[in-house]
């Protein structure tokens, strides 16, 4: 790992990894640091806008991205269902096509999206991508920053020095709290009737499910009826899923 470099990115995640893509690019020295040990284990995201994927192909890396998408057979539509194995009672589908635009979304989990940005940076000449390794305090000077960094796993501490300094940590950031930097934003308090609330987010596997529904299938499922509310997102259009449902404060629609 360098000691001194241009810019230190810290946090591993899209945002992270895409900016020591970015920088390698143009030729400009960064270390990227994430006191994660592996990239994302859980769904969180499962598309990647237009204007994200515009940047990935100016990079030369959206068709790699595009082609570790859902099944181009999975039909892009949001179902609305009573269960997931009862009564569908509307679908959108996702008009992609007509979209102005030379890439349009792709459907990608970020749990495939984050592996595959890993790899690539690390492909790249002079990566210096670090997993593991996390930031305890940094300080001002006049031509930049000093980093105090740990490893998770073996404890060893290292010092790196940069002119800047990328804060890509996520919403407990390390750097934000250092800066008094306030979140804003929704909290999960609003009262909407869907998606207020806070939320419970499950990864399941089951292999049987899309068969037992009876339906088409499709890369997003709603369901809505008078006790609950819940959403399944296809994470690789067979067997896995994300699952999002109200947490035990909000258990029936507002």
């Amino acid at each position: 790992m360098n000691n001194e470099t241009f810019a230190l990115i810290v946090g591993g995640g899209p945002v992270g990894l895409s900016a020591a893509i970015e920088l390698n690019w143009r030729g400009v020295p960064n270390v990227l640091i994430t006191e994660n040990v592996e990239t994302a284990t859980h769904p969180k995201c499962n598309t990647t806008s237009s204007r994200s994927m515009e940047h990935f192909r100016r990079l030369g890396i959206a068709k790699e991205l595009r082609s570790e998408a859902l099944p181009a057979d999975l039909e892009r539509a949001s179902a609305y269902v009573t269960r997931y194995c009862g009564h569908e009672f509307g679908r959108l589908k996702r008009a992609y096509a007509d979209w102005p635009t030379p890439e349009i979304p792709a459907t990608i989990s970020q749990i495939v999206l984050e592996r595959t940005l890993r790899q690539i940076a690390e492909s790249q000449t002079g990566a210096q991508i670090h997993f593991g390794w996390k930031l305890e305090s940094f300080t001002n000077e006049a031509d930049g920053i000093v980093a105090n960094i740990v490893s998770v796993t073996s404890g060893e501490r290292r010092t790196i020095r940069a002119r800047a300094l990328l804060a890509a940590d996520g919403a407990g950031s390390t750097v934000r709290r250092a800066l008094s930097l306030r979140m804003i934003g929704d909290d999960g308090t609003d009262p909407r009737a869907f998606m207020g609330g806070t939320m419970l987010s499950y990864f399941i596997r089951a292999p049987g499910l899309t068969v037992a529904s009876g339906r088409r299938p499709s890369h997003m499922t709603w369901i809505i009826n008078p006790e609950m509310r819940a959403m399944f997102y296809a994470q690789d259009g067979r067997e896995r899923w994300g699952r999002a449902l109200p947490g035990p404060e909000r258990e029936g629609l507002a």
